[in-house]
């Protein structure tokens, strides 16, 4: 018996060796079983309408340009939308995610994937709206994502959203992300981001993702198409929420229920301050101590600014069941080409003067 008892210093090394056999033996069962989850997405996705596959072929029809209605838009079917039929559907109100990027963004085909399983497993009636910003302008996301807001409220066969995601392409949240109609009319999603070692850099920050109701949404008037990549743009937002709010802070998710994994590119931060001076002499003019930004100017800055022939711009080049891809031709001149970087992220505070202002704190995110 006694011949058969084992060291007792290799026992505990087997036990240990055994822990982490189990530990890695259940990493990969739980990651194949959400490749598992987004190969399903994938495989819906294409039957809908593939994200490599040939636009649809049905003929959009016609309608007036005045803003209120769609145009002729290329290859436009006009999808009910809402993805897949959700088998225990845990909310009534419909979202509509707006992703905007700059021409050739891979990074948001991979997003509409993940987001798509996501959103299914989380019971959302949702619909994505990919805005493709080409043409020889410089970046507007602000343009791109008030586009994609009066599509979200205009788009054919019932589906009006109730509320709206916006979110960058490089960003992608973890599966603990909940994009559930929130109870506040705005909420900050992407308030522990690996670019800020998952922490909010500053107050009032709400950049990244986030949701807000059509109703504060509207009210706000939109984002601002006043800058050039999200340089400024963000920080914008952020004070237009928190002036409507009637807040000093945004409503934003709880400790561990905001991370979201950001994809770094320095040449992209480095391009971005190509506008930094027109975009910090925009936002001071509206927010520094010494503000000359007029109510006109506001109005016309945001929803209200859009160019009354803006469904013009817009060719879809997939139109599914879940999603819809716009290619949205911003007029511009080629000089600003240069900017197609704004895709990336960065983080640089705006100084006012010699000393950063009590409205002038601006955080460049990349273009």
């Amino acid at each position: 018996m006694k011949a058969l008892a084992r060291p007792r210093g290799r026992s505990t090394l087997r036990y240990l060796l055994a822990c982490l056999i189990a530990v890695a033996t259940l990493t990969i069962l739980y990651e194949l079983r959400l490749f598992g989850q987004a190969t399903r997405t994938q495989l819906s996705l294409d039957a809908a309408g593939s994200l490599d596959g040939e636009p649809g072929g049905e003929e959009a029809g016609v309608f007036p340009l005045d803003g209120s209605d769609l145009a002729r838009i290329p290859n436009w079917r006009g999808k009910a939308g809402g993805g897949k039929p959700l088998k225990q559907p845990t909310q009534r109100e419909k979202l509509a995610v707006l992703l905007p990027c700059w021409s050739d963004c891979p990074q948001a085909s991979i997003l509409v994937v993940y987001l798509s399983s996501l959103l299914m497993q989380q019971g959302i009636p949702f619909r994505i709206h990919v805005l493709e910003q080409v043409g020889r302008a410089a970046f507007n996301p602000g343009l791109l994502v008030n586009i994609g807001y009066q599509l979200a409220q205009r788009a054919e066969g019932g589906f009006a959203a109730n509320y709206v995601a916006v979110q960058r392409a490089t960003l992608t949240p973890y599966v603990n992300v909940s994009y559930a109609f929130p109870s506040s009319p705005f909420l900050h999603l992407a308030a522990e981001q690996s670019l800020y070692s998952n922490q909010v850099p500053y107050e009032p920050y709400c950049g990244g993702a986030w949701l807000a109701h059509v109703e504060l949404f509207s009210a706000v008037g939109g984002l601002s198409a006043a800058y050039v990549g999200y340089d400024g743009l963000e920080d914008d937002w952020c004070r237009r929420v928190v002036a409507q709010l009637g807040s000093d802070t945004v409503p934003r998710v709880g400790p561990g229920h905001g991370r979201f994994n950001v994809i770094e590119d320095p040449v992209q931060q480095e391009l971005s301050a190509m506008h930094r001076d027109h975009n910090r002499a925009a936002f001071t003019r509206r927010w520094g101590s010494e503000a000359s930004w007029t109510e006109a100017e506001g109005r016309q800055d945001g929803l209200e600014g859009l160019p009354r022939h803006w469904p013009a711009l817009l060719t879809a080049t997939q139109d599914t069941d879940m999603f819809s891809w716009w290619r949205v031709e911003v007029p511009g001149s080629g000089e600003d080409r240069g900017d197609s970087s704004a895709n990336g992220l960065g983080a640089t505070e705006v100084v006012d003067g010699g000393g950063t202002s009590s409205g002038a704190g601006v955080i460049s995110n990349g273009g």
